[in-house]
């Protein structure tokens, strides 16, 4: 076996490499889960070396020693290398969707979550008036982070509105906490994204560099076919 030879073997493996690698990525991502949609075009776009490197052995420079059949067998691996330029476009719009998609989620999520901090808020500050004595006002806030220099007030409506003033703060912290948390996951969800799109845009770029640069293959095919 030729060195020129066995280079394109290793590029026809590295090929089918990749097709495997690709397959078995689709085959474990969850469709109805955004966040394994957005992962799943992430590795699409991250393991693109294989087939690059693969479409490189096969398309190294030779000058016209090719014969028939091998100029038409790379006249089809140029319509590969347009086939996989078209497919590394597609994942950019397909991360973005899916980064929103995520976002969306993750508001909706929220959103209901704060609203039902604020309902439990207000049911607790409820019950907490229809307590009639200091003592009950103070079984019923036992299990509360209160400083207990709070129920020095002798005074019983004066300490509710003391404490349903505290029991609002904590529910304000709490909402903080829950956007900061927020604001971090879809910071680390769009650092993810925009990295993708971008291996997404260079493979794409290579591969239309490949196609391009193979479309004389085909030439040499035609030129192949007319001579018989």
């Amino acid at each position: 076996m030729t060195s020129r030879s066995f280079l394109r073997v290793v590029g026809w493996a590295l090929l089918l490499l990749g097709f495997i690698d690709a397959v078995y990525i689709l085959i474990g991502t969850d469709w109805l889960n955004s966040i394994s949609e957005l992962r799943t075009g992430g590795r699409l776009a991250e393991h693109a070396l294989a087939p690059i490197l693969g479409m490189l052995l096969l398309l190294l420079p030779a000058g016209d020693k090719f014969t028939p059949k091998e100029v038409r067998t790379l006249s089809r691996t140029s319509k590969l290398s347009l086939v996989l330029a078209v497919f590394s476009l597609a994942l950019v719009p397909f991360i973005l969707v899916s980064a929103i998609r995520i976002q969306r989620a993750y508001d909706r999520q929220v959103t209901a979550w704060v609203d039902q901090q604020k309902e439990r808020t207000e049911a607790a500050i409820k019950q907490l008036n229809d307590k009639r004595t200091k003592e009950d006002v103070q079984a019923f806030v036992q299990p509360l982070p209160l400083d207990e220099k709070i129920f020095f007030e002798p005074d019983v409506e004066v300490l509710k509105t003391n404490i349903s003033e505290r029991f609002h703060e904590l529910n304000d912290g709490n909402i903080e906490q829950a956007e900061a948390r927020l604001s971090a996951r879809l910071r680390s969800v769009w650092t993810d994204s925009i990295k993708w799109s971008l291996a997404a845009l260079i493979n794409t770029a290579v591969f239309a560099l490949l196609w391009h640069r193979s479309r004389r293959y085909g030439r040499l095919a035609s030129s192949a076919k007319g001579k018989k």
